[in-house]
């Protein structure tokens, strides 16, 4: 089980919830849980697969992400008897940081496509020139997916290895 499990059980407790939301929601939303014997049953089934302490911080933080909200401070909690200390929440969203032309990754050029293929084509000639004896026999069948592997930043010898284990793996 993964936290995931945990966020499905925020979300639809949560969803449970009257808005707008208090700065308490964190303790609402376990108070919510432990009074609804569906939500508390899944809650600890996911203690006993990722522990209690997990489980309370993973779901604390779905809270907070789902509702883009920003913590205030830490108090007791005053509602739940699932969780000890909770955060409370900022009623506003938290701000939306745009992303700026500096932080987008830039296109690749015609001529940055072409040098990136003679690469992978030189690398995967190199590679087979060196280890040709140790190869599968029918190696030159997958060469276009060992070059899609290489371009796409898989090493040479990983390349090689998992375009035979994949085609192997098919039959």
């Amino acid at each position: 089980m993964k936290t995931i499990d945990v966020k499905k059980l925020v979300t639809e407790a949560l969803a449970t919830m009257p808005k707008p939301h208090s700065e308490n929601i964190i303790d609402e939303v376990f108070f919510a849980i432990e009074q609804n014997d569906r939500f508390f049953k899944r809650y600890s089934e996911c203690c006993t697969d990722l522990g209690r302490v997990k489980v309370n911080t993973a779901g604390a933080n779905w809270v907070r992400k789902e509702l883009a909200r920003t913590t205030l401070r830490e108090t007791p909690t005053k509602l739940s008897k699932l969780i000890g200390s909770y955060s409370v929440l900022d009623t506003r969203p938290a701000p939306v940081v745009k992303k700026t032309a500096a932080n987008k990754p830039k296109p690749k050029t015609a001529t940055a496509k072409k040098r990136l293929e003679i690469d992978a084509r030189k690398s995967l000639s190199d590679y087979y020139m060196a280890n040709k004896a140790s190869l599968h026999p029918q190696i030159a069948l997958y060469r276009e997916q060992i070059l899609t592997l290489i371009k796409s930043g898989v090493p040479v010898a990983e390349a090689f290895e998992k375009a035979v284990d994949e085609e192997s793996g098919a039959d």
